[in-house]
């Protein structure tokens, strides 16, 4: 009786340990769906990091200023993924800026050089997307508003600390 008590008691506490051991692994388990690409994207380049949670994508698309369906594409890719938008520390103003040179600061702006910073976060915190968006000179075209340049990444969650930035 006792021995049957024995393996009763080994069989659960092993199913526990498992069970837990699962857990623990689907909670910290990296997200496996690539970052998307808009379908007229072409170079495209990703990187997988260190870590399989960090992934960034690289690619160029012929679109002009302001490219509203670039953005409008990510937004709804990651609504959609059950991504919010995140922007609380300052960082994925969703705007376009130009570097103003007198002041030392990101301006809004209607036209290129410019970049487009847009941020996703999931509902727990624990994964941080960016999209960082910027046009390129184009020498064939001779224009700036022609060719953007698209850099997406995801990593851990992450909160943007601008005192390290500054100065």
């Amino acid at each position: 009786m006792r021995k049957k008590h024995s393996i009763v008691l080994t069989s659960l506490i092993g199913l526990f340990i498992i069970f837990i051991g699962f857990a623990n692994g689907e909670r910290n388990k990296p997200l496996n769906n690539n970052l998307p690409i808009y379908s007229t994207g072409f170079n495209v380049s990703s990187n997988m990091k260190e870590s399989a949670w960090e992934e960034e994508l690289f690619y160029k698309v012929k679109i002009s200023f302001p490219a509203a369906e670039v953005t409008s594409f990510y937004d709804k890719e990651f609504l959609a993924r059950g991504f919010i938008p995140y922007s609380e520390d300052g960082y994925g103003t969703r705007i376009w800026e130009n570097f103003n040179s007198n002041t030392g600061s990101w301006d809004a702006t209607s036209k290129p050089p410019a970049r487009y910073i847009a941020t996703w976060t999931d509902k727990e915190k624990t994964v941080r997307i960016v999209l960082f968006i910027r046009y390129e000179y184009d020498n064939q075209d001779k224009e700036w508003n022609k060719t953007l340049l698209v850099n997406c990444s995801r990593d851990k969650f992450f909160k943007f600390d601008h005192k390290r930035f500054s100065h």
